[in-house]
Formats: C-alpha cells, sequence, structure tokens
C-alpha cells in the first residue's frame, strides 16, 4: 500500500479524521499540517494504522 492510501481504514475512522481537521483548520492549521494531525490522532487512538495490522497478520500466518 502507498504511503497516504486510506483505503484500509474503516468508515468510522475516516469520519473521526475528518472531525479532527476541521478543528484544526477552526485553531488556523494549514490543510495539510491539519490532515497530518488528524490521521497521527486517529492512529494513535486505534493502537496501529490498518497497513501495519495487515503486515502483522501476514508476518504470523494468520
Amino acid at each position: 500500500m502507498p504511503q497516504g492510501d486510506k483505503s484500509k481504514y474503516t468508515d468510522k475512522q475516516k469520519r473521526q479524521a475528518h472531525h479532527i481537521e476541521e478543528k484544526y483548520r477552526k485553531e488556523g492549521v494549514s490543510k495539510k499540517e491539519a490532515e497530518e494531525r488528524a490521521w497521527r490522532t486517529v492512529n494513535k487512538q486505534d493502537g496501529n494504522p490498518p497497513f501495519l495490522t495487515e503486515a502483522k497478520s501476514r508476518d504470523l500466518g494468520n
């Protein structure tokens, strides 16, 4: 999966990131920085980004 690809995220995670990004934009943060912060927050809340979970599962033979 290419870096920046969001296709493996759930709809809920995408909604969360969008709302977090909007909050940062209202605070005057640039669009790019707001998006980066939003996805970092979603990843932190959920433990791992989907591509890492998928890779771990593959490594374990599941």
